[in-house]
């Protein structure tokens, strides 16, 4: 019976059975080898979509594993490819580290970042009691790596890319800021939504042929809740992409509205740091 469910498992395409395989092969001794081998096809075929959590669970895993057994072989070739998944487009650490230095100077003051998700090498990035994942598949352009190396990846959607942020202090006042551009020059417009709340309007996204390579917006988040989801929408043609992800703490109350708007800020072009 266990054998049969793992041969289903295995065939599977899901973040969510990848988490059950992984867990029966810990949790069921007597059929650990056939779930392990279930968690390492599963693995394989979502290697290009969150090469993070996979990484993240084999390597759990593989310390239940007989060494130098099938199960334990087939684990570390997936995890391996995971990891190798996982750093492409990962751009240079001291150009990324520049990149958030001047995130960090641009914040109001007394504001701190929080944490920061670079998209498509992440998916993930917790600080503290809070955690944001952001949904969607990896992507490089490759014809960007070698002169924008910072903003070559991303994580998009064919309707919208989610973001889910939960371990939110309630009585604290937040930011998100997002950066995007339409690098292929494909026609993306995108809105950003906290549930029925509009946070951003539809918005075109520069593709660079007016000098305004990448767009960077900061918008407050809605408050008094631990957590909150967002959808970064499509809006156009295309698809819905996210270059990053960062959170700011602001120790202040929450920017208050005028006229019933939001107060957005929107950075492009020449105060983008990755220019070459």
């Amino acid at each position: 019976m266990a054998a049969e469910l793992a041969r289903a498992l295995g065939e599977t395409r899901s973040e969510a059975v990848l988490d059950t395989a992984a867990r029966l092969a810990t949790a069921a001794p007597s059929a650990r080898a056939e779930f392990a081998l279930a968690t390492a096809a599963i693995a394989h075929r979502l290697s290009d979509e969150c090469p993070d959590r996979i990484v993240e669970r084999l390597q759990g895993l593989l310390s239940a594993l007989a060494p130098g057994s099938a199960e334990e072989k087939a684990v570390r070739a997936a995890l391996a490819e995971g990891r190798e998944k996982a750093s492409a487009g990962r751009p240079p650490l001291e150009l990324l580290e520049r990149w958030l230095n001047r995130v960090r100077q641009q914040l109001p003051d007394g504001a701190r970042l929080v944490l920061h998700v670079d998209c498509g090498p992440e998916s993930q990035a917790t600080a503290g009691t809070i955690t944001v994942r952001v949904g969607g598949r990896p992507w490089v352009w490759q014809t960007a790596r070698s002169e924008h190396p910072v903003n070559a990846s991303v994580l998009y959607h064919e309707a919208a890319v989610p973001v889910d942020i939960s371990g939110l202090d309630p009585d604290a006042s937040y930011e998100v800021g997002v950066a995007w551009w339409d690098c292929d020059g494909n026609g993306r417009t995108q809105s950003i939504w906290a549930g029925q709340p509009c946070l951003l309007p539809c918005r075109a996204l520069p593709n660079g042929t007016a000098g305004d390579l990448l767009a960077q917006i900061r918008m407050p988040l809605p408050v008094g809740t631990t957590s909150t989801r967002l959808a970064i929408r499509r809006e156009g043609r295309s698809n819905a992409v996210l270059g990053a992800l960062w959170l700011v703490q602001r120790p202040a109350a929450p920017p208050s509205s005028v006229g019933g708007r939001r107060r957005v800020r929107v950075a492009t072009g020449d105060e983008y740091p990755g220019h070459p």
